[in-house]
């Protein structure tokens, strides 16, 4: 998709493998692979080969592939049960933005409330959304939540949205 060769794509295995593995990548253009390699030796003397080796191995034999298969077909499935039991129980107090793929929920609350304190709020009663306000630079926005789906099972999705529920309606 870059016709022009100045894109870069840099990325980690943290979220779709595991965060232990602290190995990373970059993708370059074609012109580029040879100082982009010499850079990271450079910047990079003590590398992890074995695990490199082994991610390799893992991508070459297609078990990668298949692994993000069935990730985005589990995440598809988490995000659509918690959008609809946000909008069964909260409908009229947010608006979920559910978009294919990605790993959160963006929800924004009614006018005048305080994103920023009730993130806090729940975060007391053991959940962990993150307000979105301190990021907008303009102050024309709704406040927003961004909610993690992946560690809610489907059968779950309900009870968490109602102990969100009691968050937002105290």
């Amino acid at each position: 998709m870059d016709d022009a060769g100045r894109v870069l794509y840099v990325g980690s295995f943290s979220k779709v493998l595991f965060p232990g593995l602290r190995l990373g990548y970059l993708v370059v253009p074609q012109g580029s692979v040879d100082r982009a390699t010499y850079l990271c030796e450079w910047l990079y003397r003590d590398r992890a080969t074995l695990p490199q080796a082994i991610v390799a191995d893992f991508m070459v034999t297609g078990r990668f592939a298949r692994h993000i298969k069935r990730m985005r077909a589990l995440y598809a499935e988490r995000r659509n049960a918690l959008a609809d039991a946000l909008v069964n129980r909260l409908g009229a107090r947010l608006t979920v933005h559910s978009r294919m793929g990605g790993m959160h929920l963006y929800v924004t609350l009614w006018s005048g409330a305080d994103d920023v304190r009730l993130a806090e709020s729940a975060r007391v009663a053991g959940l962990a959304p993150a307000p979105l306000s301190p990021w907008v630079v303009s102050h024309r926005h709704r406040p927003a939540l961004l909610l993690s789906f992946t560690n809610i099972a489907p059968r779950n999705a309900a009870r968490v949205v109602n102990r969100l529920a009691r968050v937002l309606t105290d």
